[in-house]
C-alpha cells in the first residue's frame, strides 16, 4: 500500500489538478476517457452543477435551489443528471441547457444515468425511481428509508440501492431480487453485467457478487460516503469521512489511499481504472492518474511540445526566405540602379547576412526532421502502451 504526499504525488498515481469550488463539493463523476468531470456543490455560499474538462477548466456551472448531493454524467459527456436537495431531479444536455427536472417526495441523495441516457435512476427520502430519457416515471419502490445511493447498469437491466440498513437489487420492472443487511448504506455501485455490487456503510466498504453474496469487507476510520468499481470488477475506489480517498483491487487489497483536507463526499473511477476523481469537503475536485496514464500523458505533452517547435521553425524558415527576398532586392538596387561597388562595406555586409539566412533554411529543416522523427517514435510508444494494455501485459518501464 502507498500513500501520497501533501503535493498529490507517490509511487502510483499523481494528482494532475484540483479546482475550488464555491462550496463544499458532494459528489463527482467523469466519462471513461476522462475528458469530462462533473461536480456537485451546496452549502451557504452557493448550489451548483458544474463541468470541467480534462484540463480542470470549467465549461459551466447550474444554480439549484438546493446542495447538490449527487451527480452522474454520461461516456460521451453529452447528459448530466443531478439530485439535487431541492427535491429535483435535473437532466442537462452537454452545453449546461436543461433538458427536464422532476419533483420528488423528498431531497434526492443519489441518481445515475445509462450510457446512452435512456434511463435515470434516483434515490431520495423514502423511495427509489426510474425515469425514461423523457423525465416520464418508469415506476418507484418504497424502502421505508431515506435512499442514499443508487446505480445502474448500462442496459437498465439492473438498479442496485442502499437505503436505511440495507443493500437492494431490483431488475428493469422493478421487481426486488435481493436484500442485504449491513447497517446504514451510504454509497452504492454495480458493474455493467450486474456480477459485481460495491457498497460504503458505517465503517465499512462490501463487494458482492450478483447473487448477493460476500466477497470481502474493509473495515475504514468513518462512515464510507461513496464507492465507485470498473466495469470488470479489477478496482473499487472509496471516498470517506476519515478524509480518505481509497483503492483496492477485486481481491480487496488497498492498493493507496490519499488524506485530503475534508470529509471525501464522492468519488469515481474510469473504466480502465487509469483516473480517479474524488470531491472533498475542503472545495477541492482532485484528479488523480496511474503511473502508465501518466506516461501517456507526459508523451502527448512532449509531442505537443515538438508540434510546437516545429510550428515555431517553420515560422523561422518564413521569416528567413522574406529577409532573403528583401536583402537581394537591396543588393540589386544599390549596384545596379545606384552603381553601388559590390565590393564596398555595406554590399559585402549585405551579402553575408542573405548567406546566413541561406544556410539556416536547411538547419532548420534539419531540426524539423528530427522532431517530427521523436514524435513519430513517441505515437509509436503511446500505441504500443496502450495496445499492452488491452491485451493485459505488464509494462516493463
Amino acid at each position: 500500500m502507498m500513500d501520497f504526499d501533501r503535493d498529490g504525488r507517490n509511487e502510483g498515481y499523481c494528482m494532475l489538478w484540483k479546482y475550488r469550488a464555491d462550496d463544499s463539493v458532494w459528489s463527482v463523476s467523469i466519462t471513461p476517457d476522462g475528458e469530462y468531470v462533473v461536480a456537485g456543490s451546496g452549502g451557504w455560499y452557493g448550489k451548483y452543477v458544474y463541468l470541467f474538462n480534462k484540463r480542470g477548466e470549467l465549461l459551466w456551472k447550474y444554480e439549484t435551489g438546493g446542495s447538490v448531493y449527487s451527480v452522474s454524467i454520461t461516456p460521451d459527456g453529452e447528459y448530466v443528471v443531478a439530485g439535487s436537495e431541492d427535491k429535483h431531479v435535473y437532466l442537462f444536455n452537454k452545453r449546461g441547457e436543461l433538458l427536464w427536472k422532476y419533483e420528488t417526495d423528498g431531497w434526492v441523495y443519489s441518481v445515475s444515468i445509462t450510457p446512452d441516457g435512456d434511463y435515470v435512476v434516483a434515490g431520495s427520502w423514502r423511495y427509489v425511481y426510474l425515469f425514461n430519457k423523457r423525465g416520464e416515471l418508469l415506476w418507484k419502490y418504497e424502502t421505508g428509508g431515506s435512499v442514499y445511493s443508487v446505480s445502474i447498469t448500462p442496459d437498465g437491466e439492473y438498479v442496485v440501492a442502499g437505503s436505511g440498513w440495507r443493500i437492494y437489487l431490483f431488475n428493469k420492472r422493478g421487481e426486488l431480487l435481493w436484500k442485504y443487511w449491513t447497517g446504514s448504506v451510504y454509497s452504492v455501485s454495480i458493474t455493467p453485467d450486474g456480477e459485481y455490487v460495491v457498497a460504503g456503510s458505517r465503517y465499512y466498504i462490501y463487494l458482492f457478487n450478483k447473487r448477493g453474496e460476500l466477497l470481502w469487507k474493509y473495515k475504514t476510520d468513518s462512515i464510507v460516503n461513496s464507492v465507485s468499481i470498473t466495469p470488470d470488477g479489477e478496482y473499487v475506489v472509496a471516498g470517506s469521512r476519515d478524509d480518505h480517498v481509497y483503492l483496492f483491487n477485486k481481491e480487496g487489497e488497498l492498493l493507496w489511499k490519499y488524506e485530503t483536507d475534508g470529509i471525501v463526499n464522492s468519488v469515481s473511477i474510469t473504466p480502465d481504472g487509469e483516473y480517479v476523481v474524488a470531491g472533498s469537503g475542503d472545495k477541492h475536485v482532485y484528479l488523480f492518474a496511474s503511473p502508465q496514464a501518466m506516461l501517456i500523458l507526459e508523451m502527448k505533452n512532449q509531442i505537443k511540445q515538438c508540434k510546437n517547435e516545429i510550428e515555431e521553425y517553420e515560422n523561422q524558415i518564413k521569416q528567413n526566405i522574406t529577409l532573403i527576398f528583401i536583402l537581394i532586392l537591396i543588393q540589386v538596387i544599390l549596384i545596379l540602379i545606384l552603381n553601388w561597388d559590390w565590393r564596398s562595406p555595406v554590399v559585402i555586409i549585405i551579402s553575408l547576412a542573405t548567406i546566413y539566412y541561406i544556410i539556416k533554411i536547411p538547419y532548420l529543416l534539419i531540426k524539423i526532421k528530427k522532431l517530427e522523427k521523436e514524435i513519430l517514435e513517441r505515437e509509436k510508444r503511446i500505441i504500443i502502451r496502450e495496445l499492452k494494455k488491452l491485451i493485459g501485459e505488464e509494462d516493463e518501464e
